[in-house]
């Protein structure tokens, strides 16, 4: 197996304006379900430190037929002043550094919010 990293960049705003003590979540699927991989928050500048993702070898990459060549997790960024975000099919290749970005909605704005999770789906990458 190899390695890849994934962390979160938190924003508000089209202005990216950081958003501090985010609680970013990532599990990663398994044949037998899912577990967490790793949890972090994000600093004053909206930035969480990586977390370490198993991967197929690069190998696979490099000839069709070979399978996946990219693991896939979700990411679940909270904070209990914002939307909840949940970004599903996230790929991971092996040693490549994933950036996942998350524009958080402030529950202020509107108050529904609260009991509200956005989701996104990353669409798989045609290898």
């Amino acid at each position: 197996m190899s390695t890849g990293t994934i962390s979160a960049r938190v924003f508000t705003s089209n202005a990216e304006i950081p958003i501090q003590n985010a609680g970013v979540g990532i599990t990663q699927r398994t044949e037998t379900g899912k577990r967490l991989a790793g949890y972090r928050f994000s600093d004053e500048n909206g930035k969480t430190e990586p977390i370490t993702i198993e991967t197929p070898e690069a190998e696979l990459s490099r000839a069709p037929g070979n399978g996946t060549p990219y693991s896939v997790v979700d990411v679940k960024v909270v904070h209990p002043a914002y939307e909840t975000i949940i970004i599903e099919n996230v790929q991971i290749f092996p040693g490549v550094d994933t950036i996942q970005t998350a524009q958080m909605i402030p529950i202020g704005e509107s108050p529904l919010l609260i009991e509200e999770s956005e989701i996104f789906d990353v669409t798989s990458q045609n290898l």
